[in-house]
């Protein structure tokens, strides 16, 4: 009886771990487990050396990583979907979508944020 207790803590704090919500997350092998489901855009700052950030909370985009797919929702409307590939290069990771142009992939504080492009920086900020 205080094995079954034991093997029942020991699988039920691994469990735990498992689910724990990821702060920051900046490699590739992190990333790739911690962008798992789905992320609602919390706002979008766009372009060039003048940005306006623009507050849109109607579009999600949701990951599938054990098929590496995605698709991108507008409301209830699917818009895009496809597979993606995370790549570790010198200044982060980066996701493929559909192997078009690379952005930037991180998660701070909990927020997931893709930079598409180097100069004239389109960044989209999602959360849970």
């Amino acid at each position: 009886m205080k094995d079954l207790k034991i093997l029942s803590l020991v699988l039920f704090s691994g469990l735990f771990m498992q689910c724990k919500t990821v702060k920051n997350a900046t490699t590739a092998s992190d990333l790739s487990h911690a962008i798992k489901g789905v992320w609602k855009i919390d706002y979008v700052s766009c372009c060039g050396r003048v940005t306006d950030t623009i507050f849109d909370g109607n579009q999600t985009i949701h990951f599938d990583t054990r098929h590496s797919l995605y698709a991108i929702y507008q409301g209830e409307e699917k818009v895009k979907s496809g597979v993606f590939h995370l790549q570790a290069k010198k200044m982060g990771t980066m996701i493929l979508l559909d192997q078009q142009y690379p952005a930037i992939l991180r998660i701070t504080d909990k927020k997931l944020y893709i930079d598409w492009s180097y100069m004239d920086l389109k960044r989209e900020v999602y959360k849970r």
